[in-house]
């Protein structure tokens, strides 16, 4: 009903800016920020020199990962308010996000020279060097941050990710005092423990890593609400709407199009190493994970304009409206890639996709799914290592992980019996042990000539947005293989969630 009066707000004075404004703001709120950049942009041809509506879009448009008109958004706003050091932060950190290395470099080391102590900028330069694998560089921009900020968690946090950490480091000591002075209660309290925990890790002292990361867990849950029925639930109508009468029935509603790639599976499977070797292709570019199709079921009913909601709507979709989804996915696609690009396939690795591949599988009938997969302990034993940056209220209780992953099998499961011979399943392990064989493997299911650079994908030129930031610079590696062993002593819960038997090999 909010969004109803603020369309027709606009409807009935569409020069106003204010009102556009308003209605970007709302659509941004309900995670509709594909409509909300629509409305920010006109707001901004009505006003150009207003400054919150150049920057409300610069951030929308970012957050799409629309780089080019971001920066160029950014760039109008430092003309309004020129010499604003925050404003040019937010420009290196558009250039990290679109793996322009120096020019990031350059606008952070800018703002340092003029403001030294500033944080965002000491983080940005930190972050900027581990993105492009610089790690003695990031260590000294890190430690400048921490020398800053002493008490501050996010320094210590990105310099445990950038690099190996051997017993007899003396960060180690320092960390460790931090954590032990800092209580539940405090904001830095949960970077402490997963940055002990990687470290702990990195020094085999399996014990102490897991007790610093299941903390961290403990307090990062408190925060969550996962409802095993509720989860349950959703996926039974997924299940029940995408039957294969149901694709059958609507199979002529997509388009045409080859260009998108869909890699999906649980998080920490391989999504990345997959995208790697896929955008490691001279005719491919890797677009990371697209934020779009996760906002289905808010995008989807406000499309159609109906009450009903998702995935019950679909039944609604006429090819008009399905041939504009897909065409907004598509230029999204291509607005990430850049202009000057002109890729035959743009990988989306967006892990939970697979939650939307009815949905995909309907708009875009002859796109390339490819499905990651895991040893099903070192698959969720990395998801509880990993401190997310967005919404997994599943991945902090080893109960709550196992049965997310259950209902996870059980709709993948699903999706291959009603969409027979679309989706390529790989093994995370089978990569791991041969490469070429699974690289020829997955170049051939996108529909590409071979190109031997696929074989080297840790040199790809590019800024990593990933978990594992110092892992995927290195070439492939087999540590990760059988990792849960480890800590098998602590992982009853997920064991039990799982229904997990010794012989299980997946």
């Amino acid at each position: 009903r909010a969004l109803e009066c603020f369309e027709h707000a606009v409807g009935l004075a569409p020069k106003n800016a204010e009102y556009r404004m308003n209605f970007g703001a709302a659509l941004r709120r309900y995670e509709l920020e594909g409509f909300a950049a629509e409305q920010f942009y006109e707001a901004v041809t009505l006003k150009p020199d207003w400054l919150e509506a150049v920057v409300m879009l610069a951030e929308v448009l970012q957050q799409q990962r629309r780089y080019d008109e971001a920066k160029e958004c950014y760039e109008r706003a430092i003309q309004l308010r020129p010499g604003n050091p925050e404003l040019s932060e937010r420009v290196g950190y558009v250039y990290l996000d679109m793996s322009d290395t120096e020019h990031a470099l350059g606008e952070f080391s800018k703002v340092l020279s003029q403001h030294p102590g500033r944080y965002m900028a000491l983080l940005g330069l930190g972050r900027t060097h581990m993105g492009a694998g610089h790690s003695g560089e990031a260590a000294e921009a890190l430690g400048k941050l921490i020398e800053s900020y002493p008490d501050d968690p996010s320094g210590y946090y990105y310099i445990s990710m950038s690099r190996k950490f051997k017993p007899d480091d003396p960060l180690i000591p320092q960390l460790q005092a931090l954590a032990d002075n800092t209580s539940d209660e405090e904001a830095g309290a949960i970077q402490l423990n997963f940055a002990l925990g990687k470290i702990y890790d990195d020094c085999k002292q399996w014990d102490a890593a897991f007790a610093h990361y299941a903390r961290g867990n403990r307090l990062r849950n408190a925060k969550c609400d996962y409802q095993p029925a509720s989860q349950e639930a959703q996926f039974d109508a997924l299940i029940s709407v995408f039957s294969r009468e149901f694709i059958e029935t609507h199979r002529d509603l997509g388009v045409e199009s080859r260009l998108p790639v869909f890699i999906v599976g649980m998080p920490r499977s391989g999504t990345t190493l997959t995208e790697q070797i896929i955008s490691s292709h001279p005719q491919a570019i890797g677009a990371g994970e697209v934020i779009f199709w996760g906002r289905a079921p808010e995008a989807v009913p406000y499309s159609l304009g109906t009450d009903q909601a998702y995935p019950e709507c679909v039944a609604l979709m006429t090819p008009d409206k399905a041939r504009e989804i897909a065409e907004k996915y598509t230029e999204l696609l291509y607005k990430i890639a850049g202009s000057g690009t002109d890729p035959l396939r743009i990988t989306d690795k967006m892990p939970h996709n697979f939650m939307r591949l009815g949905l995909i599988a309907l708009l875009f009938p002859n796109a390339p799914i490819i499905h990651c997969k895991r040893d099903v302990m070192d698959n969720c034993l990395s998801i509880f290592f990993q401190n997310f940056g967005g919404e997994h209220p599943y991945a902090y209780d080893l109960a709550n992980l196992g049965h997310h992953h259950k209902q996870y099998e059980r709709l993948m499961a699903h999706w291959h019996e009603v969409l027979p011979g679309r989706i390529l399943d790989i093994n995370y392990e089978d990569t791991i042990a041969d490469p070429e064989y699974c690289s020829r493997k997955l170049i051939e299911h996108v529909g590409l000539e071979w190109d031997d650079a696929c074989l080297a994908p840790h040199k790809l030129e590019r800024v990593v947005k990933t978990a594992s930031h110092w892992q995927v610079r290195q070439p492939i590696y087999k540590t990760s293989v059988q990792r849960w062993k480890h800590y098998e002593m602590h992982l009853g819960p997920l064991k039990e969630a799982l229904g997990y038997q010794e012989t299980n090999s997946d």
